[in-house]
């Protein structure tokens, strides 16, 4: 659907600008949730050279992933779905649009799902500088287990596309934004219903012995 949000994203540029936009460096830790072919990764690497998590739950996706970073050591594609915890995920195949719940599709794969403590115990990760998320509608179950867990803690910058398909979303979209202030991160831009991305507030510590302010 599309609406005046998506009109201000393209008039920002914010595929070409907002998306990339990341304190990232060479060492930085990335996880991209729902890689599709790879266009964003290939561009966040090639500005940045920083590591990249590419999890894509499709094999034909996984595949093209595979071939198109099969030089760059850099990049892991992780061919599985990601979910709240490890189970059986039916997919619905269509496209970049292929999900769970939000569409039916006569063309289904059943996959193994992981959850973001896998990936991290997997690849040893004391932190992760950038999470994007672009998971067709799970992000209504992944995100709440991820707050209540304190898993993003790890975390310094939140990158989500929030999909509305129902009249509960806006809601759910709420209880999310709620919980990830709660955990202190700070909203940095939102277009409603396209991208909005969200930075861990940095805690600020009082060195001076003498002062009885508490942070």
């Amino acid at each position: 659907m599309h609406t005046e949000h998506h009109d201000r994203w393209f008039k920002d540029r914010g595929n070409q600008n907002l998306i990339l936009d990341y304190p990232l460096t060479e060492n930085s830790w990335v996880v991209e949730l729902g890689g599709y072919e790879g266009l964003w990764t290939e561009k966040i690497t090639k500005l940045y050279n920083c590591n990249v998590i590419v999890v894509e739950p499709i094999p034909q996706f996984s595949n093209i992933l595979t071939e198109r970073f099969k030089n760059n050591p850099k990049v892991h594609i992780v061919n599985n779905a990601i979910t709240a915890e490890r189970r059986k995920v039916t997919l619905n195949i269509d496209g970049d649009g292929t999900s769970e719940t939000l569409i039916s599709s006569e063309r289904q794969i059943t996959i193994n799902s992981i959850t973001l403590e896998d990936i991290i115990v997997h690849f040893q990760l004391n932190r992760i500088d950038l999470i994007q998320m672009n998971i067709e509608g799970e992000e209504f179950n992944l995100l709440p287990a991820l707050i209540e867990s304190k898993l993003l803690t790890k975390c310094n910058d939140i990158h989500i596309q929030f999909h509305n398909t129902n009249p509960s979303c806006p809601t759910k979209r709420e209880f999310i934004q709620q919980g990830l202030r709660d955990l202190g991160f700070e909203l940095s831009w939102n277009y409603e219903f396209v991208w909005e991305s969200r930075r861990k507030k940095l805690k600020i510590i009082n060195t001076n012995p003498n002062s009885n302010v508490c942070n």
